[in-house]
């Protein structure tokens, strides 16, 4: 009896544990395996077409170059799968106006087809979309956020409210899309198409755009504060209505204000927002900024040791030669910031954005950046014993020349150099 057919079998009999399973290009073409358990099982080249997958486990499953064109994957869940080159083309993932959404929270979709999918409110955080044609797909309201995104086709895809925050976007697609209300905050943009795409009322904040394109589309009332542009292509683009930025409700301190107050002992600075420009070695250790907005300042030569700067927003900063050993910088957004020759010793840098940050020669001696994005920074003879990266997102990331430094457990590649030099091209994971 054929693997295959034995599967059909042992499901028609009521078994729905096959956890770990290895099936040699089974066809199950239009068969039904409803809240199946495939955790972890190998099915790659696998005739799946018009399967009948509602509910189906596929966690860590291998489903490289798998045929799922029109299967029902409605509640399937797909978390760290390899969907790499698999094919699902009009295939149903989540149906709109419906509970049974499908999750595919870190799955491996470089090369994948999913034109005219059907992806409402689905779940794709994190995952690496690399050559993903999603063309024509309806993915309102789907959660891409913190994705890596390269060579992608959105071309008409609906993508109205959908989350795009905290991505890497590159060479991508998106022409004749609609993104009205879409969020792509704090997400990197370089030689991307929205021609004739509609992004009325789209957020953009803290967004950079490199070499877009946005001929003939619809950009008005979007949320540009604190969004640079560099060679964006306007021409005959609605802009019309007037661009929105949003009321900021933070307490505004200059810095004589601030300087003159930590004189004088204070430390609590929480969710200020800081209208001045230089702070040039000013002494601020054990300051508290949590949640402050920054914006872009000049803290060369400045002492931040033991400072709180939790979840502040800074933009093309400049820590060169700061001392901010042991600071907890939790969740901050340090966004093309200068931190050359910083003491960064024993500072917690846990799910921060150092995009684009230069960390050349710094001093990394133990500091945890777990989970954090370093897309794009460069690490060139940095001291980084005991520099943990788990779980962190090195897309393009330059390590040449590091000392000391172990790439962590579950840590994200993508054209990264490592520090001997080597390129590692991914999309690949640290083990």
């Amino acid at each position: 009896m054929k693997p295959a057919e034995e599967l059909r079998l042992r499901y028609a009999r009521g078994e729905r544990d096959f956890q770990q399973l290895e099936l040699l290009k089974p066809d199950i073409g239009g068969g039904k395996l409803e809240y199946a358990n495939l955790t972890g099982a190998d099915l790659s080249g696998a005739n799946l077409r018009k399967g009948f997958l509602r509910g189906i486990r596929l966690e860590g499953a291998n489903l490289s170059q798998t045929n799922l064109e029109m299967a029902n994957l409605e509640m399937a869940t797909l978390v760290d799968a390899n969907l790499t080159g698999a094919n699902l083309r009009n295939a149903r993932l989540s149906p709109v106006e419906s509970e049974l959404r499908a999750n595919l929270k870190g799955a491996d979709l470089s090369n994948a087809i999913l034109s005219s999918a059907c992806l409402y409110d689905a779940n794709l955080a994190n995952t690496i979309l690399v050559g993903t044609d999603l063309s024509q797909t309806d993915a309102q309201k789907a959660d891409f956020s913190s994705c890596v995104i390269t060579q992608a086709n959105f071309n008409i895809a609906d993508l109205r409210e959908a989350d795009f925050s905290n991505c890497q976007i590159t060479d991508t697609n998106f022409s004749g899309a609609d993104l009205r209300e879409a969020n792509f905050t704090n997400t990197i943009l370089e030689r991307v198409n929205f021609n004739g795409a509609n992004l009325k009322e789209a957020t953009m904040y803290y967004s950079r755009l490199t070499d877009v394109t946005l001929v003939d589309a619809d950009f008005s009332d979007v949320d540009l504060e604190y969004t640079e542009l560099e060679g964006v292509n306007l021409t005959d683009a609605n802009l019309n209505s007037e661009i929105v930025y949003n009321a900021d409700p933070k307490i505004p301190i200059d810095a004589g204000e601030l300087l003159t107050r930590y004189a004088k002992g204070e430390r609590n600075f929480v969710r200020i927002r800081f209208t001045g420009q230089s702070l040039f070695e000013a002494d601020l250790s054990e300051i508290n900024l949590f949640e402050a907005d920054l914006g872009a300042v000049d803290f060369r030569g400045a002492n931040l040791s033991y400072a709180n700067l939790k979840g502040v927003k800074m933009v093309m900063s400049n820590f060169s030669c700061a001392d901010l050993s042991y600071a907890n910088l939790r969740g901050a957004k340090l966004l093309g910031s200068d931190l050359s020759y910083a003491d960064l010793s024993y500072a917690s840098l846990t799910g921060a954005d150092l995009t684009g940050a230069d960390l050349t020669r710094a001093d990394l001696i133990y500091a945890d950046a777990t989970e954090a994005v370093l897309s794009g920074a460069k690490f060139e003879g940095a001291e980084c014993r005991g520099f943990a990266t788990e779980n962190a997102i090195l897309v393009v990331s330059n390590f040449k020349g590091a000392k000391n430094w172990h790439c962590g457990i579950g840590a994200f590649f993508l054209n990264t150099i490592l520090e001997d030099g080597y390129v590692v091209c991914g999309p690949d994971w640290s083990e």
